[in-house]
């Protein structure tokens, strides 16, 4: 008789536990849910490239350095090419230029020197010439010597201060040579991107493959991405809960999720289900269909390897 009672009892406890849990279950506000992910990495280039070879298909999962796309950039690297070859140009007409400055600074102290002996010859001449030592003519001749001494001083000194006066061409070359390297450095920085490699497209971080936006062949638009990466590692439930629903869920609040993609073709008790807890909730009511409705999120307790980015489902909130 013993022996009956225990099996009894067990059966009892058993019905009672699943009532309670049935009356905790109908006591839940239930609405439906997406996993997403926390971490959504969009690949975006800004320059001329061709897509060449995709590696990746919508779906696949990817390590964090993993090759996606290949790409030609050959047109870029050109460009890359004829800017430094445009900073080389500028480098050897400063040089050039630095030479022709510093040629007529040479000239000019050495004119300056010359008229500055000439000078001092004349005056002595002068003297020779009040006291009756030299003729006229060759006094005449050193004032024609000096003068033309101190004409070529005269032009050297108008020369060089032609090249230095206000932005003088030097200056000019230094700041197009400044710009140029701007320019050179802000397109070399665009390959120095964490997910370029070579020619290569690596995956910025591990995760699935999503909106592939380009095949083979196509040329890069720098306004449309090349793909997504949605990281797997951390998720989230994205709920949508009706505005008259709301006022029984808070942050806090502990929750169910239970994939549709799972529910219906395993056995009971192998179906998936995860717990959580509300970590979040919009502060704003937004319109879906017909519904109005608030944006819960749920961070899930114990995820493995059958949640994935974008699984729908239901999610059931229990009141506290």
């Amino acid at each position: 008789m013993k022996k009956l009672l225990i099996p009894v009892a067990v059966i009892v406890i058993a019905i009672i536990g699943y009532s309670a849990y049935l009356v905790y279950d109908l006591q839940a506000v239930m609405a439906d849910g997406t996993v997403k992910a926390f971490r959504v990495g969009d690949i975006m280039i800004d320059f001329p490239a061709h897509i060449k070879t995709v590696y990746v298909a919508e779906g696949q999962r990817v390590e964090a350095g993993q090759p996606l796309m290949l790409l030609d950039l050959s047109q870029y690297r050109a460009q890359i090419a004829r800017k430094e070859q445009e900073l080389r140009s500028l480098q050897t007409q400063l040089q050039q230029e630095t030479s022709e400055v510093g040629q007529l600074e040479n000239d000019l102290a050495h004119a300056e020197a010359t008229f500055a002996l000439s000078r001092q010859i004349l005056r002595d001449k002068e003297h020779l010439y009040a006291e009756g030592l030299i003729s006229r003519y060759e006094l005449d001749n050193i004032r024609q010597e000096t003068r033309a001494d101190e004409t070529r001083a005269a032009n050297l000194r108008q020369a060089l201060e032609a090249k230095t006066k206000g932005i003088s061409a030097r200056q000019a070359i230094l700041d197009q040579m400044d710009s140029v390297r701007s320019e050179l450095e802000a397109l070399k920085n665009k390959l120095e991107l964490s997910c370029i490699k070579d020619n290569a497209v690596v995956a910025p971080m591990a995760g699935v493959v999503s909106e592939i936006g380009y095949r083979a062949g196509d040329v890069v638009d720098d306004e449309k991405k090349l793909l997504t990466i949605l990281s797997d590692e951390q998720l989230y439930v994205h709920v949508h809960v009706p505005e008259l629903l709301i006022r029984d869920i808070t942050i806090g609040s502990s929750a169910r999720f239970i994939p549709v993609a799972y529910d219906h073709f395993l056995p009971f008790a192998d179906r998936k289900e995860y717990t959580g807890k509300v970590t979040d909730i919009s502060r704003m009511v937004v319109a879906q269909g017909s519904e109005r409705v608030f944006t819960v999120k749920v961070a899930l307790d114990n995820p493995d390897q059958y949640l994935v980015p974008n699984l729908s489902g239901q999610v059931k909130f229990f009141k506290k």
